[in-house]
């Protein structure tokens, strides 16, 4: 078969496709991923390289562009790989719980549909999920998807196994986020970690064509980033282990795993690993963090209480000069306009103001240099009632400081839950809020009298859960020493108030709101990458060429 014919034949493939996918979204089917051949030849051991499209969770059709090659993972793990980096962020995204498009509805059985489909797309077969990703979320659950395939690196043999691990769309997942632990690593990214790591292990005990060398490809975002690392992590300690015994961990076949080939890439993620106690600097230099110093969910959980992200941290956007952050905004533009039909997403932590009030401290001019004070302040004040002296939280004891956060966590845990699990609590809050308070009337409060604030938070719980309760079905109702409980809490943090040393930070904080919350979006650390990958013209000419639909 001549070369013209293969690639005329390719070219119409690809047209036939595209042209399907256009017919398929006019009249409201389902969306298949493409891909289109750029280089080389495609077979079931390697893709040379192939780009395409995959399905955001939405009610609509939003669709992002992805390039691919199993030539990514040629090289160490330990380089990082801005090509891998891109594709890793794509293939999370897609992990993404979805809403049921034809009742509008969440249809908990169909939430890893897209993540099935980008990974079989890319040629992994025996995709499996696990059983957290096909029931309604909770404060204990973990979605994670996986899969295998033959690679050849080098005349070498391999299995690559994806541990993709969901990072948005989560629900009640988000108030494991709270839970700290009173020592130790962050106990709610733990719990994930080991249930990922399990489901993997038992995937690859029950799999027979799995043997040998292993590469693992392991990515997350957000909350899915912290419990990728420490999953990283956990496999990283486990070639440390191997090293002197052979059986740990109970594999049940001959396999091999080294560190050059654990490929883990988190984004967005916060903190999740204790270092108060040992050194990992430079220990785990297979993770790659990529974050945005800008976003809130990176400071999390924050530094002074002891912990840190296991491995490297690649920072995006921060210190970048101003043409740099212009160009990265045209990409997000032109992204959120082909996919959502307007420019939804936009970056605004270049719009951070301080107000007036950036005096009474060093440099809080940018809105990450802000954040990190401000997460200090709350860390060492709000949570430590003997601290009085704003020029004194820097030198409190760590452990102090997290063991004071720790008698509260139960109480905030809850919180978040029933923020995140009921409108109705939701509309509670407001309802009360507008009836009694002006926009600011409680930040007022909290600057001038500490107990005037104490006095009025407890009579608006009353209110709120009182509210909640005439609307909430019988099992979801408060209890009475459920309440007495939650206010007991709340009302112990207020009383750690420090009025000096927040009040100021409290207001540029709800000021800047709007910039703060933006910056967690993942199509600007998407962006990011796509400025600095490259295949950035694939990816720019893939973007123009899709179609928004709804």
């Amino acid at each position: 078969m001549s070369r013209l014919f293969k690639t005329s034949i390719c070219y119409l493939l690809s047209v036939i496709i595209s042209l399907t996918q256009v017919l398929t979204i006019f009249f409201g089917g389902e969306v298949k991923a493409a891909f289109y051949i750029k280089q080389g030849g495609l077979n079931s051991c390697c893709f040379e390289q192939i780009s395409g499209t995959f399905q955001k969770s939405n009610q609509y059709f939003n669709r992002f562009a992805y390039v691919y090659s199993d030539k990514y993972f040629k090289n160490s793990a330990s380089e990082y790989n801005p090509a891998l980096a891109t594709m890793s962020l794509c293939l999370d995204i897609s992990s993404f719980s979805r809403k049921d498009t034809k009742y509008n509805r969440i249809n908990y059985k169909n939430q890893s549909k897209n993540v099935n489909l980008l990974l079989r797309e890319l040629g992994f077969k025996d995709v499996r999920v696990n059983s957290d990703f096909r029931k309604k979320p909770n404060p204990k659950t973990i979605g994670v998807a996986t899969g295998h395939k033959k690679i050849n690196v080098c005349g070498k043999s391999y299995t690559l196994i994806p541990i993709v691990i969901r990072g948005g769309y989560y629900g009640l997942e988000w108030a494991s986020n709270t839970l700290t632990g009173a020592k130790g690593n962050h106990v709610g990214f733990s719990y994930a970690a080991d249930s990922v790591k399990k489901f993997v292990d038992e995937y690859i005990n029950k799999t027979n064509d799995i043997e040998g060398n292993i590469k693992f490809w392991i990515v997350g975002y957000s909350r899915g980033g912290a419990v990728a690392g420490l999953v990283g992590k956990l496999y990283n300690d486990y070639c440390d282990i191997c090293e002197q015994e052979a059986d740990f961990f109970n594999y049940n076949k001959n396999i091999s795993i080294n560190k050059d080939d654990i490929y883990t890439y988190t984004f967005e993620s916060p903190k999740g690993l204790d270092i108060s106690s040992d050194d990992f600097s430079g220990k785990y230099s297979n993770i790659h963090n990529i974050i945005n110093d800008d976003d809130f969910a990176t400071k999390l959980a924050v530094k002074c209480w002891g912990f840190a992200r296991p491995g490297v941290d690649h920072k995006l956007l921060n210190g970048k000069k101003q043409e740099d952050i212009c160009r990265v905004k045209k990409i997000l533009s032109l992204m959120c306009v082909n996919v959502y039909g307007d420019s939804g997403v936009e970056y605004k932590a270049d719009r951070f103001k301080t107000y007036g009030f950036n005096w009474f401290s060093e440099n809080i001019s940018t809105q990450s240099k802000f954040l990190d004070e401000f997460l200090k302040m709350f860390a060492s004040c709000l949570f430590d009632g003997r601290n009085n002296n704003f020029k004194t939280f820097f030198r409190k004891d760590v452990k102090g400081l997290r063991m004071a956060y720790f008698k509260h966590e139960q109480t905030i845990s809850r919180l978040a839950e029933l923020l995140l699990s009921d409108e109705d609590f939701i509309r509670s809050i407001g309802s009360v809020l507008n009836k009694k308070y002006s926009k600011f009337d409680l930040f007022f409060k909290a600057v001038f009298s500490n107990s005037a604030l104490k006095n009025s938070v407890m009579e608006i719980c009353d209110d709120v859960f009182a509210e909640y309760n005439l609307k909430a079905d019988p099992e979801s109702k408060i209890g009475e020493q459920e309440l007495k409980s939650l206010k007991a809490g709340i009302g112990d943090m207020l009383i750690c108030f420090n009025k000096i040393a927040n009040y100021r930070y409290f207001y540029i904080f709800l000021k800047n709101l709007d910039n703060i919350v933006s910056s967690h979006e993942p199509e600007i650390c998407l962006a990011s990458l796509i400025d600095e990958d490259p295949n950035r013209d694939i990816y720019l000419n893939q973007m123009k060429n899709i179609i928004y639909s709804f």
